[in-house]
Protein backbone atom coordinates (compact mmCIF):
# COMPACT_ATOMS: atom_id res chain seq x y z
CA UNK A 1 0.00 0.00 0.00
CA UNK A 2 2.87 2.61 1.05
CA UNK A 3 4.68 1.59 -2.28
CA UNK A 4 1.37 2.52 -4.47
CA UNK A 5 0.83 6.31 -2.38
CA UNK A 6 4.91 7.07 -3.35
CA UNK A 7 4.83 5.73 -6.86
CA UNK A 8 1.37 7.74 -7.51
CA UNK A 9 2.60 10.94 -5.70
CA UNK A 10 3.14 14.27 -6.97
CA UNK A 11 5.78 14.32 -4.56
CA UNK A 12 9.71 13.55 -4.76
CA UNK A 13 9.82 11.13 -2.16
CA UNK A 14 13.26 11.75 -1.20
CA UNK A 15 15.56 10.35 1.89
CA UNK A 16 15.28 13.68 3.87
CA UNK A 17 11.69 13.86 3.41
CA UNK A 18 10.58 10.28 3.31
CA UNK A 19 12.13 10.26 7.30
CA UNK A 20 9.71 12.77 8.37
CA UNK A 21 7.35 9.56 7.58
CA UNK A 22 6.50 7.39 9.96
CA UNK A 23 3.06 6.08 9.91
CA UNK A 24 0.46 5.69 7.08
CA UNK A 25 -1.07 8.65 8.26
CA UNK A 26 2.01 10.35 7.50
CA UNK A 27 2.44 9.21 4.37
CA UNK A 28 -1.19 10.06 3.09
CA UNK A 29 -0.89 13.76 4.54
CA UNK A 30 2.47 13.71 2.69
CA UNK A 31 1.13 12.11 -0.70
CA UNK A 32 -2.18 14.76 -0.48
CA UNK A 33 -0.45 18.08 0.39
CA UNK A 34 1.19 20.04 -3.09
CA UNK A 35 4.13 19.23 -4.26
CA UNK A 36 7.09 21.42 -3.68
CA UNK A 37 7.57 22.89 -6.88
CA UNK A 38 3.99 23.37 -7.05
CA UNK A 39 4.39 25.19 -4.05
CA UNK A 40 6.73 27.70 -5.91
CA UNK A 41 4.86 28.33 -9.01
CA UNK A 42 1.47 28.99 -6.96
CA UNK A 43 3.62 31.87 -5.49
CA UNK A 44 5.41 32.92 -7.95
CA UNK A 45 2.52 32.85 -10.01
CA UNK A 46 -0.03 33.98 -7.70
CA UNK A 47 -0.64 37.04 -9.95
CA UNK A 48 -0.47 35.26 -13.17
CA UNK A 49 -3.19 32.23 -11.94
CA UNK A 50 -5.84 34.69 -10.54
CA UNK A 51 -5.71 35.89 -14.52
CA UNK A 52 -5.40 33.16 -16.09
CA UNK A 53 -8.08 29.63 -16.14
CA UNK A 54 -6.13 27.10 -14.43
CA UNK A 55 -7.04 23.59 -14.59
CA UNK A 56 -7.19 22.68 -10.45
CA UNK A 57 -6.43 19.73 -9.75
CA UNK A 58 -5.40 19.91 -6.42
CA UNK A 59 -7.80 20.49 -2.85
CA UNK A 60 -5.59 23.31 -1.73
CA UNK A 61 -5.01 25.42 -5.06
CA UNK A 62 -8.24 28.08 -3.94
CA UNK A 63 -8.76 31.76 -5.51
CA UNK A 64 -11.99 34.30 -5.77
CA UNK A 65 -11.56 35.42 -9.42
CA UNK A 66 -14.31 38.19 -10.82
CA UNK A 67 -16.50 37.12 -7.92
CA UNK A 68 -16.53 33.27 -8.26
CA UNK A 69 -14.15 30.96 -5.98
CA UNK A 70 -12.62 28.56 -8.07
CA UNK A 71 -11.63 25.54 -6.06
CA UNK A 72 -11.24 21.54 -6.60
CA UNK A 73 -14.24 19.80 -5.29
CA UNK A 74 -14.92 18.28 -2.28
CA UNK A 75 -16.79 14.71 -1.88
CA UNK A 76 -18.50 14.56 1.08
CA UNK A 77 -19.09 10.53 1.92
CA UNK A 78 -19.88 8.57 5.26
CA UNK A 79 -15.64 8.72 5.25
CA UNK A 80 -14.50 12.28 5.05
CA UNK A 81 -14.88 13.07 8.33
CA UNK A 82 -12.75 10.29 9.35
CA UNK A 83 -9.73 11.07 7.18
CA UNK A 84 -9.95 14.89 7.55
CA UNK A 85 -10.11 14.55 11.59
CA UNK A 86 -7.26 12.64 11.26
CA UNK A 87 -5.19 14.87 8.83
CA UNK A 88 -5.68 17.66 11.16
CA UNK A 89 -4.92 15.59 14.25
CA UNK A 90 -1.82 14.62 12.41
CA UNK A 91 -0.78 18.27 11.56
CA UNK A 92 -1.66 19.48 14.95
CA UNK A 93 0.34 16.74 16.32
CA UNK A 94 3.42 17.25 14.32
CA UNK A 95 5.83 20.20 14.31
CA UNK A 96 7.21 19.91 10.88
CA UNK A 97 4.36 19.71 8.89
CA UNK A 98 3.90 24.02 7.76
CA UNK A 99 2.13 24.98 6.34
CA UNK A 100 -0.63 22.94 7.70
CA UNK A 101 -2.77 22.43 4.46
CA UNK A 102 -5.79 20.28 5.45
CA UNK A 103 -6.05 22.71 8.91
CA UNK A 104 -6.54 25.61 6.50
CA UNK A 105 -8.85 24.31 4.36
CA UNK A 106 -11.14 23.38 7.18
CA UNK A 107 -10.93 27.12 8.63
CA UNK A 108 -11.83 28.28 5.04
CA UNK A 109 -14.27 26.09 4.87
CA UNK A 110 -15.69 26.62 7.82
CA UNK A 111 -15.98 30.36 6.90
CA UNK A 112 -17.60 29.51 4.18
CA UNK A 113 -20.11 27.53 5.61
CA UNK A 114 -23.05 28.62 8.71
CA UNK A 115 -25.77 27.08 7.78
CA UNK A 116 -27.48 23.90 5.11
CA UNK A 117 -28.06 26.68 2.65
CA UNK A 118 -24.38 27.59 2.57
CA UNK A 119 -23.94 24.12 1.81
CA UNK A 120 -27.04 23.86 -1.00
CA UNK A 121 -25.26 27.16 -2.55
CA UNK A 122 -21.88 25.33 -2.68
CA UNK A 123 -23.48 21.88 -3.76
CA UNK A 124 -25.27 23.95 -6.58
CA UNK A 125 -21.85 25.66 -7.93
CA UNK A 126 -19.92 22.27 -7.58
CA UNK A 127 -18.15 22.86 -4.59
CA UNK A 128 -19.32 20.27 -2.73
CA UNK A 129 -20.99 16.71 -3.86
CA UNK A 130 -22.63 15.44 -1.64
CA UNK A 131 -22.73 12.25 -0.83
CA UNK A 132 -24.27 12.20 2.43
CA UNK A 133 -27.80 13.77 1.12
CA UNK A 134 -28.46 16.25 4.57
CA UNK A 135 -27.18 19.05 4.57
CA UNK A 136 -27.67 20.63 7.55
CA UNK A 137 -25.41 17.47 8.82
CA UNK A 138 -22.43 18.64 6.25
CA UNK A 139 -23.03 22.04 7.63
CA UNK A 140 -22.22 20.75 10.95
CA UNK A 141 -19.87 18.37 10.26
CA UNK A 142 -17.37 21.04 8.06
CA UNK A 143 -18.07 23.61 11.23
CA UNK A 144 -17.16 21.05 13.85
CA UNK A 145 -13.82 20.31 12.29
CA UNK A 146 -12.38 23.62 12.08
CA UNK A 147 -13.36 24.42 15.67
CA UNK A 148 -10.36 24.24 18.32
CA UNK A 149 -7.73 24.06 16.00
CA UNK A 150 -4.19 26.15 15.89
CA UNK A 151 -3.40 27.55 13.05
CA UNK A 152 -0.05 29.84 12.87
CA UNK A 153 -0.94 31.20 9.64
CA UNK A 154 -3.89 31.23 7.53
CA UNK A 155 -3.09 30.38 3.80
CA UNK A 156 -6.39 31.97 2.59
CA UNK A 157 -6.92 34.61 5.10
CA UNK A 158 -6.87 37.27 1.80
CA UNK A 159 -9.66 35.00 0.06
CA UNK A 160 -11.22 34.84 3.17
CA UNK A 161 -11.26 38.60 3.01
CA UNK A 162 -12.41 38.82 -0.28
CA UNK A 163 -15.31 36.87 -0.25
CA UNK A 164 -16.19 38.81 2.65
CA UNK A 165 -16.09 42.23 1.14
CA UNK A 166 -17.94 40.63 -1.87
CA UNK A 167 -20.88 39.70 0.32
CA UNK A 168 -21.28 43.14 1.54
CA UNK A 169 -21.58 44.86 -1.48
Amino acid sequence: MAYLFMCNSSRAHTPENMIQIKNLLGLLHDHWQPSPARLKIYKKCDKQRKESAVERNNLFDIDFVNSTIKILKIQITYTTECVLRNLIAYEQLTSFTSPKYFTDYMIFMDSLINSKKDVELLCRQGIIDNWKGDDETIAILLNKLGEHVFCERALYADIVNNVNEHCKK
